[in-house]
């Protein structure tokens, strides 16, 4: 049996026996083979839903195939019948079917055409019970029960003859049983002669000669008995009652214990005592091992993971452990808790099986799959708190709502699994262990992010989509982006690619999680390449996220940080500012170092320092003043001037700053190229909206060090604005509305 397939499959043979109960299947066959009682053996075997009755069944059934003298076996299903009539008509067909076949063998007396006498003097004193529940008569409701079995009616009808003669009556009895469709046999019985039928215990006692003399013995097998209604239930054990009196005739009956008393558990009747009665050997199916269980699942968990379930995809051996220990084992009593679990991640593995990649973290998904498959109200109330169970640990001010939200989200767990929960849960979201006791602080964004965790909220919705977002990269077309990294031009090709579908900063930010990864071989290659991107990456502020820029040159100073030797970090960063002539990220890079120097930081995460440093100021300087000067309106324009203008400052001083800008600024077409470049774009909302724009800021304390602003307001008054650009006109008048709030003519924050 495959375990991934179906949960509810049970096995078939001992040979698939994982929980060692062939033995005690076994055991059972011999019982039943070797019995040799005057009355029937009643034999039952009780467990829970799911702990494998129906497998232990199979293992009966195959034990006893192989005796030499293997009795007939019969399996009654009832739950196959819609109505008590229905499994009463069964019951006793595919009995009599079995005797047919072992009296074909050769027995002496014919017990199947004993079995019909008998079961014809059984069921004419028999009264139904459904028709005496709907009102009819005694004896009118004998007759009809008579009548659709198909017996013969003289027992039944012989009484009451005489109280035929009343036309009236016998016409009423008549149109009943024509509702009946009984009025054919009536007719015919009133018109023949009493036919000659045996009573009760003379069809029994003919009966029980004729099973004393079968060459074989009959067993009789009743599975799920607990899956019937409690009337069905009722019916069931009334007829294995009423027929347990033979001779090599065996009963083995299947059923949940708590389940079957209640059904037989009425008015006057205690159920348990009435079963009792019934069942002579009342065995309950063995306890798994926890060990037996554990193999199974691990085995399991393997075989659907496959090359996934290794620590390079994220499958963390050491937080398994703790995962299974203090949460998922609790969740595992039965095998087919096991295989419900298996069938549930063999599906949902299938949606992130990426080019040899994972598209997530494999053991979260695991544990999670835990908490969708046996907590499923814990399940959704999970995928609707992505904020809360993925934001760090709040301001002190919020932090006794955000505890009382988290527990109260873990206590929609069921109330006997909630402790074991609420461990997944702690295990799956580490931002929000805080909020128990003794819980602890985790901070470990990059290396989550790396390993594609549930708690990283830029992962979190694909465990929940069972797909990549449209707004996503998928994990294996970033492993292809870390294998180009090797080729400069098929790099930022790609990352060309990306930026027309949307998803470079997505790119980005992933690449910076993995950034480790990315082997040092490639550093010729990579770093020109990615500091080309860092001249156009997008730095427009978002509440939400570093912008691109942020990661490019985060990703290139932890890169170099892997290269030990200073010297031949600071030749690989001159390498590549040479190569791809950038400007953005090899400043940023230097003012690092400048206000790490500045403040006297430990150089545990030096990147370049002394002679190398001045060396690479230098180099810089000369690079930014070609280009500034080559075409001063052109690099107004280009991307993140106005950082650069600020870093040309810091870096080389006010003076050579301000000769350019002052030569700039002498036209009109500069005057209006220097201000949009020197404008910052900053976010601001309505209160109580969370939409939020861009708006232009102008730090004028800061522009008037290295330029003179003095005449700038009133030349932009006549200027025309006509061919100016939306973006540009917005800026021109942030600038005019900025001058008036430094002379105080309107409120800073009007602006």
């Amino acid at each position: 049996m495959n375990p991934t397939i179906s949960a509810d499959s049970a096995i078939r043979k001992s040979s698939e026996d994982l929980l060692g109960r062939a033995d005690f299947a076994r055991n059972i066959a011999v019982t039943i083979a070797t019995w040799h009682g005057e009355e029937s053996l009643v034999l039952a075997i009780s467990g829970e839903w799911g702990v494998g009755k129906t497998s232990i069944k199979n293992m009966i059934l195959e034990a006893l195939s192989e005796q030499q003298d293997a009795p007939r076996v019969v399996e009654f299903e009832p739950w196959r019948w819609r109505s008590n009539t229905q499994i009463t008509e069964a019951f006793f067909r595919e009995i009599r079917i079995a005797l047919q076949k072992l009296d074909r063998a050769g027995t002496k007396r014919k017990a199947a055409q004993k079995w019909i006498s008998y079961t014809r003097a059984l069921r004419a004193i028999e009264p139904s019970i459904e028709a005496t529940r709907s009102g009819m008569p005694g004896a009118l409701t004998t007759l009809a029960t008579a009548s659709v079995f198909g017996v013969a009616l003289g027992p039944v009808i012989e009484p009451y003859l005489g109280f035929f003669k009343n036309g009236t009556v016998l016409l009423a009895i008549s149109a009943a049983f024509l509702l009946l469709k009984g009025a054919t046999r009536l007719v015919e019985y009133c018109c023949a002669s009493q036919a000659n039928e045996p009573d009760v215990e003379t069809a029994r006692g003919e009966l029980r000669e004729a099973f004393a003399g079968l060459d074989k013995p009959l067993l009789v097998v009743i599975d799920d008995i607990d899956r019937l209604t409690p009337r069905e239930i009722r019916t069931v054990f009334r007829h294995v009652k009423a027929n347990g009196s033979f001779p090599k005739l065996t009963y083995l009956l299947l059923y949940q214990q708590s389940s079957v008393e209640a059904a037989l558990t009425r008015k006057g009747c205690d159920g348990a005592e009435y079963l009792q009665k019934i069942i002579q050997v009342s065995l309950n199916v063995p306890v798994a091992s926890q060990s037996r269980l554990e193999r199974v699942l691990v085995d399991g968990i393997n075989k659907v993971l496959g090359e996934y379930a290794e620590p390079e995809h994220g499958f963390d051996n050491e937080r398994w452990s703790n995962l299974y220990l203090d949460g998922i084992q609790h969740f595992i009593r039965h095998l087919r808790d096991v295989y419900r679990l298996l069938s549930a991640l063999s599906v949902t593995t299938s949606f992130f099986r990426g080019n040899k990649a994972f598209e997530v973290n494999p053991l979260d998904l695991l544990a999670l799959e835990f908490l969708r498959v046996f907590e499923p109200d814990l399940f959704q109330e999970l995928r609707r708190s992505k904020r809360l169970l993925t934001s760090p640990r709040p301001a002190a001010n919020d932090r006794d709502a955000r505890k009382a939200a988290i527990l109260d989200l873990v206590g929609k767990a069921t109330k006997e699994r909630k402790a074991a929960a609420t461990q997944i849960v702690r295990y799956l979201f580490p931002e929000i262990d805080w909020a128990f006791e003794f819980g602890v602080d985790y901070t470990n964004g990059d290396e989550w992010s790396g390993q594609r965790r549930l708690c990283v909220p830029e992962y979190f919705d694909r465990y929940f989509y069972l797909s990549i977002p449209d707004f996503d990269i998928s994990t294996s077309e970033l492993n292809q982006l870390i294998e180009q990294t090797a080729d400069a031009g098929k790099f930022r090709t790609h990352l060309d690619q990306l930026h027309t579908r949307g998803l470079r900063s997505i790119a980005l930010s992933r690449l910076d999680s993995r950034k480790t990864e990315i082997p040092l071989v490639n550093a010729h290659a990579f770093l020109p390449a990615l500091m080309s991107i860092g001249e156009v990456a997008d730095d427009t502020p978002n509440w939400l996220a570093i912008t691109e820029f942020d990661h490019c040159w985060r990703i290139v100073y932890w890169y170099l940080l892997r290269e030990a030797d200073p010297a031949a970090r600071a030749a690989l960063l001159f390498s590549a500012t040479n190569l791809s002539k950038a400007l953005c990220v090899p400043s940023r890079l230097i003012l690092n170092e400048l206000e790490r120097q500045r403040k006297g930081s430990s150089k545990e995460r030096e990147l370049i320092s002394g002679n190398l440093l001045d060396d690479m100021k230098d180099r810089w300087l000369e690079m930014i003043s070609l280009a500034a000067y080559a075409d001063p309106i052109g690099f107004c324009f280009r991307s993140h001037a106005g950082y650069l203008i600020s870093a040309w400052k810091r870096i080389g001083g006010d003076a050579v700053v301000s000769a350019w800008a002052e030569g700039v600024s002498k036209t009109d077409r500069g005057l209006v190229s220097l201000i949009c470049a020197l404008a910052t774009p900053s976010l601001r909302s309505k209160a109580g909206s969370h939409l939020s724009k861009i708006v232009w800021k102008f730090e004028l304390s800061w522009i008037s060090t290295f330029v003179d602003t003095s005449t700038w307001e009133a030349r932009i008054e006549q200027i025309d604005q006509s061919p100016l650009s939306h973006e540009q006109r917005l800026k021109i008048d942030a600038y005019a509305q900025a001058e008036k709030a430094r002379r105080g003519e309107i409120e800073a924050d009007d602006l």
